[in-house]
Formats: structure tokens, C-alpha cells, sequence
């Protein structure tokens, strides 16, 4: 959809602008209620942290399943997720258990959105805060027991 719409009335063309161009002042202030809290962040900090919640999850699976290959990642600059500097944590596993695993973790109670790294399942730091660590790691835990990965 364009931002202009052109009708014809009457012979003559009419441009109206699409309902995707029109916001409301609420959604004005929310952007820029969002945009001062961005702003006013500690982006070093946040980083630190997120650093800090990978290293968390990667030593503690990496102790309980130590035949696994478990690593932190940075995002490639090609990948999606922006900004690239955001640690994940990848479990590399064999063909079909990153599937399994994603599925097992967001049917879960308490449900955890896991994403696929080239094939691989990655926990991305980005998305946690801080008391949720301990929970990705249980379920985590329980997911890869329930289910060992076969070579």
C-alpha cells in the first residue's frame, strides 16, 4: 500500500492519504514517552547484563549437559536481530532437536519463546530480564533431560 490513495471522482483525481499514515496523539505521546526511555538508558550497562545472563545460562547448561556444545553468540551482521552486539546463548544439537526443543519450551509452563540459530537453539539475552534467568534454565533443563539428544 502506498502512502497516497488516487480515486478518480467526478474526472478528476482525488489523492487521499492511506489509514496507515494517520496516528492518534496518543500514539504520538507513547513513541515519544519510548523514545526519552531509550534514550535515557544505560546501553553499557544493559549490555553488561545481558552479557552477565548469557554467561549464567552457558555455565549452567554447559555443567549439566557437558556432552552438549553449548556457546554465547553475537549476531552475525547479517542476521535480523539488531543491534549485533546482543549475546545469545546457541546449544548446538543434533538434526530435529532444535525443533523439538522450541516447541517443548513454548508449551511449557511457564511458556519460553526459544529462536533457531542456523539450525541451532539459541536463547537470546535480549528478550530476559533478570529474574526470568533462573526459569529459562529450569525448563531448559527439564526439556533437554525429558528429551537427550541423540548423536
Amino acid at each position: 500500500m502506498s502512502p497516497f490513495s488516487y480515486i478518480s471522482v467526478n474526472g478528476q483525481t482525488r489523492v487521499f492519504i492511506d489509514r496507515v499514515m494517520k496516528i492518534s496523539k496518543e500514539d504520538i505521546v507513547a513513541f515519544i514517552a519510548a523514545l526519552e526511555r531509550y534514550i535515557s538508558i544505560n546501553h553499557e550497562e544493559r549490555l553488561s547484563l545481558m552479557n552477565k545472563m548469557a554467561d549464567e545460562i552457558l555455565s549452567e547448561l554447559t555443567a549439566a549437559f557437558p556432552s552438549l556444545k553449548i556457546e554465547k553468540r553475537v549476531n552475525h551482521p547479517g542476521e535480523r536481530v539488531r543491534p549485533v552486539t546482543v549475546p545469545k546463548v546457541e546449544v548446538k544439537l543434533p538434526e530435529n532437536y532444535t525443533k523439538l526443543y522450541i516447541r517443548l519450551l513454548k508449551e511449557g509452563n511457564p511458556p519460553i519463546y526459544a529462536c533457531e540459530c542456523d539450525g541451532n537453539l539459541c536463547i537470546n539475552t535480549h528478550t530476559l530480564r533478570e529474574d526470568e534467568v533462573k526459569i529459562v534454565i529450569k525448563r531448559l533443563k527439564e526439556v533437554i533431560s525429558m528429551n537427550p539428544p541423540s548423536k
